[in-house]
């Protein structure tokens, strides 16, 4: 457990200087479209979920071999150091044998170090594992509060259905995805939205928030991977306009954003 514990925080570290990387690109290049953003997302998301680190083939020596050398040179020195200090204490009892000898200070006592690193990284593993099920804990609360509300949909046809509790169109599920819509749009409006969201599923954009999820709460303790999921989440968005504004064209831009922002207001609202 407390090998997994260290593995998460260097994979953590290393996520932090890759989100870091991600961020001066995505300013950088803040005209391309958000595709290209999203894909680096996808690769970090890649680095989380399945942690993993190369081997050098620079040092030829195996590190069991290594462990061993650097272990017996070790034991080595410090039987030269205990024969060195007995010479020297023998030495000055024969030269001043009336003077009170003062020996080399003995090897610090390792235990207590060891057992205050220990306590620590005791101490840390318990927060990180209680941290990871407070996030589970109150995911599978809110998941089971929105299946009670989706209970009241109404169905339409295919996956999707109609909810006038909601004020923004969703997907549920992971094994068998639904598209949830709210009530109050129009025919066309809700044409867009569909859209929207069928191209959502095509990309299984769903399941990659998901793992997102996940991968947010193992690494619950770092920030720059909770920015990183929010920035993930609006690419996505985003980069799922591009291509729905390319498959209506460009005639239908205009009632796709008015849509958009009926959407984020929760009401209808013309654009002027």
């Amino acid at each position: 457990m407390e090998n997994l514990f260290l593995s998460v925080v260097n994979t953590s570290i290393a996520a932090s200087i890759i989100i870091l990387f991600i961020i001066v690109l995505r300013f950088l290049f803040k005209k391309s479209p958000k595709k290209f953003s999203y894909i680096l997302w996808l690769i970090l998301l890649i680095r989380l979920i399945v942690p993993f680190s190369f081997e050098t083939e620079l040092n030829p020596m195996p590190d069991k071999f290594m462990k061993f050398t650097n272990k017996s040179y070790i034991e080595n020195m410090e039987e030269k150091r205990e024969t060195i200090t007995d010479l020297e204490m023998n030495k000055e009892e024969i030269n001043n044998p009336n003077k009170e000898i003062v020996g080399f200070p003995t090897k610090p006592d390792k235990s207590k170090t060891n057992e205050k690193e220990f306590s620590i990284k005791n101490s840390l593993l318990y927060i990180w594992a209680v941290g990871i099920l407070i996030f589970l804990i109150n995911g599978i609360i809110a998941n089971k509060k929105l299946k009670d509300q989706l209970k009241a949909s109404n169905y339409l046809y295919d996956n999707i259905y109609e909810n006038k509790n909601l004020n923004t169109a969703f997907i549920h599920g992971i094994i068998n995805p639904k598209i949830y819509i709210p009530n109050y749009l129009n025919e066309k409006e809700r044409e867009y939205i569909i859209i929207h969201e069928k191209t959502h599923l095509k990309r299984y954009d769903h399941i990659i928030k998901f793992l997102y999820y996940i991968a947010l709460s193992i690494h619950w303790f770092n920030p720059l991977i909770w920015l990183a999921f929010i920035l993930m989440d609006r690419d996505m968005e985003l980069s799922c306009d591009e291509v729905v504004m390319e498959e209506i064209g460009i005639n239908g831009k205009i009632d796709y954003c008015e849509t958009l922002l009926s959407l984020a207001t929760g009401h209808k609202m013309k654009i002027i």
